[in-house]
């Protein structure tokens, strides 16, 4: 299949469960592509010549997730699983929720698509790390810290409109030790 073919189906299913048009559908999925017009993306971004309310690595991030939600099946070669439109849209959701305190610990190379078609994000301050796995339904997270304190989550039920609470704590965690 196409990427061009791919990217129709998914724009397809969010025109038929949403009522967004299929420009606002595709602003909606990619927001890191430019139009010479004012986006429609839920953030309001608009021209360069106007102030942008989302960080600028917001947008790498969001670009290194659309790669990763193109990955082919087997993109590996060992029979890996794609992720799938859920997967990616879990995984933009996620990052709106995190504080720029948090995002500052988050490079794009730390941005991993699994075998299991899940997203990973690997948070650093200095040794100590807190990995996150996004997936259809659900998000996990493990730390592993020099102090020894480690937490981790092996799935609790993803919500779109905060994290969970055992994750808030590591990232608190984590920003102590900034």
């Amino acid at each position: 299949m196409s990427t061009y073919t791919y990217l129709a189906m998914n724009l397809s299913i969010l025109n038929a469960t949403t009522s967004l048009t299929a420009i606002e559908s595709y602003n909606y999925l990619y927001p890191f592509v430019e139009t010479n017009r004012i986006s429609t993306h839920p953030y309001k971004r608009q021209t360069n010549k106007e102030l942008y309310s989302v960080p600028v690595i917001y947008d790498s991030f969001k670009e290194k997730l659309a790669k990763i939600h193109l990955l082919p099946d087997n993109w590996d070669g060992y029979g890996a699983v794609s992720p799938d439109f859920v997967v990616y849209s879990n995984a933009c959701c996620f990052l709106e929720k995190l504080d720029n305190k948090i995002m500052k610990f988050l490079e794009e190379d730390n941005i991993l698509s699994t075998p299991y078609g899940t997203i990973t994000f690997d948070f650093y301050v200095n040794d100590d790390l807190i990995s996150v796995e996004i997936g259809k339904i659900q998000i996990g997270f493990f730390t592993d810290c020099t102090s020894g304190e480690n937490m981790e989550s092996k799935g609790e039920k993803l919500s779109l409109y905060k994290l969970p609470d055992s994750l808030v704590v590591a990232f608190k965690r984590l920003l102590e030790n900034a």
